[in-house]
């Protein structure tokens, strides 16, 4: 509230409400508008990040970006996604006709891949990423050659945020109970040592709890549950 233009009621909360949130409504030097924005951003940003840390959270799939096909051996980040920003994680790795990979170590699959055609007859389903890259037992045709693995990632575009969120008032990314979150993270970031330090602290800390407890699975974040905290770099 102290960043609102407006010396009287009336005045702040006609540029409270205003919708898109406009620079106009800003009256800070400490606080430009920018920075307010920003802050919004990169607290959904770290929402972003720690659903895509909870691997079999339903928020997930707001976060879905495409599928993208990759040989044995191929760099995970190729084109596409190398052009997509914000890659959080890879999801299912599946053959062609729809059966999902299981993962097993590098060893299992250079192995069979080394001897395709000898003694391992029959096709299996395995993959494995490391350094970067795909590995996975694939093939098609007879005789059998290497085929393509479908892999799907999810992905968070930041300046997207800004532009269609934040300044056009496009709906948010996740559901609306993920609110408080979004509160706590835009006003924790807001931390300038001669302005409110002991808000922006306060808020440091609920933020990092909201963030475990969207972590561990929770849909509806609660400031009043008991959460333990998070390290930093699980929020950055």
């Amino acid at each position: 509230m102290n960043t609102i233009a407006g010396a009287q009621s009336g005045t702040a909360n006609a540029a409270y409400v205003a919708v898109p949130f406009p620079i106009a409504s800003t009256d800070s030097a400490a606080y430009p508008y920018q920075m307010i924005l920003d802050a919004c951003a990169n607290a959904e940003a770290a929402v972003a990040q720690a659903v895509g840390q909870s691997a079999n959270h339903p928020w997930r799939q707001y976060l879905f970006g495409a599928t993208v096909t990759r040989m044995s051996g191929d760099p995970l980040a190729g084109t596409p996604p190398a052009a997509t920003p914000g890659i959080l994680g890879y999801g299912n790795v599946r053959s062609a006709s729809g059966v999902i990979l299981t993962e097993k170590p590098l060893e299992d699959i250079v192995r069979r891949n080394r001897n395709a055609g000898t003694f391992f007859t029959l096709p299996v389903y395995f993959y494995r990423m490391a350094d970067n890259r795909i590995y996975h037992t694939l093939t098609s045709g007879t005789p059998a050659v290497p085929a393509p693995a479908s892999l799907d990632y999810y992905k968070y575009d930041y300046e997207n945020t800004l532009t269609n969120v934040m300044a056009a008032d496009a709906a948010l990314l996740f559901p609306s109970s993920v609110i408080p979150a979004y509160i706590a993270g835009a006003l924790s970031m807001l931390l300038k040592e001669d302005e409110y330090p002991g808000t922006a602290q306060h808020y440091t800390g609920l933020f990092q709890q909201l963030l475990t407890q969207i972590i561990g699975g929770y849909q509806a974040v609660d400031p009043a549950q008991p959460s333990s905290p998070i390290t930093g770099s699980q929020i950055v």
